[in-house]
């Protein structure tokens, strides 16, 4: 374990504090040589200056030079031409910026006043919102389905554009214009955007802010793509005129590519199963139905969870976090920020439920836009269980911010005079999981003290199939050494280090800081494995069973859905879902749900991958797992890779590589086990019409039972 951390030079760097740089350089020198330069620079948030202001991109230049000419001498001329280049980095991604501002200039939209720009912006994004759910229901009832998760549009290379991506689209267009408005004329104090007006716009006056949709992407897929780099090594070239390759467009003098971030498949395969997990959990409370009673209309008080609730979507979200993060949320009493996790999710809900109840109300002509008092919002908090203090609280963190990840976790915007504007394209019909698990990334919470019950629960679940599992810890040569979960099975020793953190959401400084974690966690797992293979006697007496000359096998287990496959260093990356899956059943399912009659609903399960090779879990079928999971393996079956471009301006072309997932269907699903798909359907209409035939008969007893005798 290290006692020495390079957190406060890298804060000194951000600052541009010379004096602090100078001392805690020299506090490391010690440790130089265990130290990345070039990296840390680049994954300083601050380094890159966005907005064109060449007094503070010259003062960031000079704290560069600073850190180069302290270390000269000291660190090898490679860290320092590294250093040189990086700088020259990133005046091309500061470069990128100014192009986009500079086109932005030449646009119609350029002509309007900043207010007027935002209010056209954001109006037109509402409307965008509006159009999209009516193409959005067209599209369900053209396919007979009841969920958005469950069709695609296609976009012009017949790849899927789930419905989710496209109101994601209208979200990052809003809430880049915001921030790149908003910091060009200094409206957020300390990152605290506030309007200093906002005039609703009907749909042709707000068309304007049409112009300025495409820009705002190319601001926002810019950001992502520089701080990829940064952050997460994506590859990074940049060609001009006398090394174009051929093909371009005549107008080309300037192609930037960008190849994929490492470790990039695992992020998004988190991030798509974390939305499986949450739409999985949406159908399980379809089908069961449950605490209906409990649900309080939305304009009467109401009690927090598990009394009360005000929404189906705040109870699903409650299973589905209390699922994700081991832990019974509505009994939870920490706070985090200031609430507890119900209020957290009681704000999110009561917030959806004043844009819903706006929404369903207003008229055809009335716009898709809301705006509040801070009062108002305030008392419908009360309404719902928060204290006023807690109520401001909430209000604070969920307003947009230079630092919010965009309009989902942050779906106010504040107005002068005590207003806020309600954004509908992220309150109607948001999943309040997902939102706040994303929030809460971005505040950097972390549940790692709940800890001890996902050990618990892990443990649970491998004695309950006939395992010995046990949680313990013990101290030698010197040091402390905490075992989370230890099972012997099978002749096999399997070393588990349970985590239990929040996913990164989308930023990419947020991603760094979960593999740099995991990184971290992996050293961890092997000092541990070393332990074992060390003092094997005192492990013995501990665990409470012979260890000696069993191999082990180490595993870094995270309770939300993040894995690798193969092993990294020796140890494998899982997840809990994925294990629970596997420790619950030998087989994913093609599922299908039909009503019966009014109080029968039936589910019909046909198998289709296998995950045991056999009729129950074995350890050998558990190391398959670990080196290739099967959600993986899906997520691979069902990936492709592309290319994306973006024109920063007339002459600059930015090609970058990009990962997108396929639809995954009933179909593909059985097709990658090998089977029928055909033979599968079969079976599902016949499930069909027996549920169908059931409910005429019952239709028919109905009608039977309250005829008249006499007829």
């Amino acid at each position: 374990m290290t006692d020495w951390s390079t957190g406060e030079l890298q804060k000194a760097i951000e600052a541009r504090d010379h004096k602090t740089i100078l001392e805690e350089l020299e506090l490391l020198k010690p440790h130089y040589h265990q130290i990345i330069f070039p990296d840390l620079i680049a994954s300083s948030e601050k380094i890159v200056v966005q907005m064109a202001n060449k007094k503070r991109r010259d003062k960031r230049t000079a704290t560069v030079n600073l850190v180069t000419d302290t270390l000269r001498g000291s660190v090898g001329d490679d860290q320092l031409d590294e250093i040189g280049m990086l700088l020259g980095h990133i005046e091309v991604f500061e470069d990128g910026y100014d192009r986009i501002l500079s086109t932005l200039q030449k646009t119609p939209f350029a002509k309007l006043s900043p207010e007027r720009q935002i209010s056209a912006c954001l109006c037109f994004e509402s409307y965008q919102f509006d159009r999209v759910r009516h193409e959005i229901n067209s599209l369900l009832m053209a396919n007979k389905r009841s969920i958005p998760h469950a069709v695609s549009f296609r976009d012009a290379n017949d790849r899927p554009v789930p419905p989710e991506a496209v109101i994601d689209a209208i979200v990052s267009a809003a809430g880049a214009t915001l921030k790149m408005i908003a910091g060009a004329q200094k409206w957020d104090t300390e990152g605290r955007i506030t309007l200093p007006t906002f005039e609703i716009l009907d749909e042709e006056a707000s068309s304007a802010g049409g112009a300025n949709e495409i820009l705002a992407h190319s601001w926002k897929t810019w950001n992502r793509l520089e701080e990829l780099h940064r952050f997460n090594g994506a590859p990074f070239t940049l060609q001009t005129e006398e090394s174009l390759p051929d093909g371009l467009p005549p107008n080309v003098k300037r192609l930037i590519r960008f190849g994929h971030a490492r470790t990039a498949l695992y992020q998004i395969a988190s991030a798509y199963r974390a939305g499986d997990v949450t739409h999985q959990n949406i159908m399980e409370n379809v089908v069961i139905q449950a605490v209906k009673d409990r649900i309080v209309p939305r304009h009467k008080s109401a009690k927090l969870p598990p009394h009360q609730f005000v929404s189906d979507d705040e109870y699903v979200a409650i299973l589905a976090l209390s699922e994700v993060l081991s832990l019974s949320v509505a009994q939870d009493v920490e706070e985090y920020h200031g609430l507890r996790i119900v209020e957290w999710l009681r704000g999110l809900a009561v917030l959806s439920n004043l844009a819903t109840a706006y929404d369903e109300g207003r008229s055809e002509n009335d716009p898709p836009i809301l705006i509040m008092l801070d009062s108002e919002i305030v008392n419908a908090l009360q309404r719902g269980g928060l204290t006023s203090d807690k109520a401001l609280e909430f209000i604070d963190n969920v307003s947009f911010h230079q630092k919010s990840i965009d309009l989902f976790d942050a779906p106010l915007v504040s107005i002068a005079g005590g207003k806020r504007l309600l954004f509908l394209p992220t309150l109607v019909g948001q999943s309040h999981a997902n939102t706040l698990l994303s929030l809460l990334s971005r505040l950097e919470v972390t549940f790692e003290d709940k800890g001890k019950a996902f050990e618990r629960r892990v443990t649970k679940l491998f004695n309950d199939a006939g395992a010995y599992a046990k949680s313990f810890s013990f101290k030698k040569g010197g040091e402390d050494f905490e075992i989370d979960a230890l099972v012997e099975w099978g002749g096999m020793l399997f070393l588990f280090e349970c985590k239990n953190w929040a996913l990164p959401a989308s930023r990419p400084v947020a991603m760094r800081r979960f593999e740099d974690g995991m990184e971290a966690t992996v050293k961890q797992v092997l000092r541990q494995k070393l332990a074992l293979e060390t003092w094997p006697e005192t492990v013995e007496a501990k665990f409470g069973k012979q260890i000696a000359g069993l191999p082990i096998i180490p595993c870094v287990l995270n309770n939300l859905p993040y894995a690798r496959i193969g092993d990294h260093e020796g140890v494998y990356l899982y997840d809990y879902s994925s294990l629970k899956r596997f420790m619950t059943s030998g087989t994913l399912n093609a599922r299908s749900v039909a009503t019966f009659g009014k109080e029968d609903r039936r589910e019909l399960r046909i198998p289709t991958l296998k995950i045991w090779k056999g009729g129950k879990p074995t350890a050998e079928d558990l190391l398959e797992q670990l080196k290739e999971p099967v959600a993986l393996k899906i997520l691979l079956a069902h990936t492709e890779t592309d290319h994306r471009t973006l024109y920063l301006d007339e002459e600059t072309l930015v090609i970058s590589d990009e990962i997108h997932r396929e639809d995954v269907t009933g179909k593909s699903m059985v097709e990658l086990s090998g089977k029928s798909w055909s033979g599968v359907r079969m079976q599902q209409d016949r499930f069909a019409k027996k549920a169908k035939k059931s409910r005429l008969k019952e239709e028919r007893s109905r009608k039977a039972a309250t005829r008249p005798f006499w007829k």
